[in-house]
């Protein structure tokens, strides 16, 4: 028993000293905040998600953007559905979801700290005849699932760019 006990010790000790850390734990620089952000309204989930992850790394939203240190600025989010296959009937049996998020991250004098990118999440969505209700339910958790994988891409983004 006391062997199980040591060895786990051990695994742990290791994941730790490698660096590992959990999905979602971003630390940003301070240097970044307060940060105002535009491009996205206040009342998509898109925001809330992008307002958490900052939070969450350190970073305080500014509504004020004369009292912000830097700007992160959503040119472009976009999600769009399209066919990927049909049956020979002409019914739709697969779609593709594809949800992009533009941005750049600017200092006060408005000189990138980020330079304009593209991140890019993709999802295909089953659309079989037999089971008609509840899928629109479906296709907005994934749509929500690759907004919440597009603004972690984005915090590591931030995050490599603060080293």
């Amino acid at each position: 028993m006391r062997f199980i006990h040591f060895l786990l010790l051990l695994v742990v000790m290791s994941l730790t000293a490698c660096g590992f850390q959990l999905r979602g734990e971003v630390k940003l620089s301070t240097a970044l905040g307060p940060m105002f952000v535009t491009g996205v309204n206040t009342r998509e989930t898109l925001y809330a998600e992008i307002r958490r992850s900052l939070n969450a790394g350190g970073i305080r939203i500014t509504q004020d953007p004369a009292r912000a240190r830097s700007w992160l600025k959503i040119s472009d989010s976009d999600f769009q559905q399209n066919v990927l296959s049909v049956d020979a009937r002409g019914k739709v049996v697969e779609y593709e979801l594809v949800q992009t998020l533009a941005f750049s991250v600017l200092d006060r004098q408005r000189k990138p700290i980020v330079p304009q990118a593209t991140l890019i999440a993709r999802r295909s969505f089953v659309n079989p005849e037999t089971t008609v209700l509840g899928k629109s339910s479906e296709r907005d958790r994934l749509r929500d699932a690759m907004q919440r994988e597009l603004v972690r891409k984005l915090m590591a983004r931030l995050q490599a760019r603060a080293r």
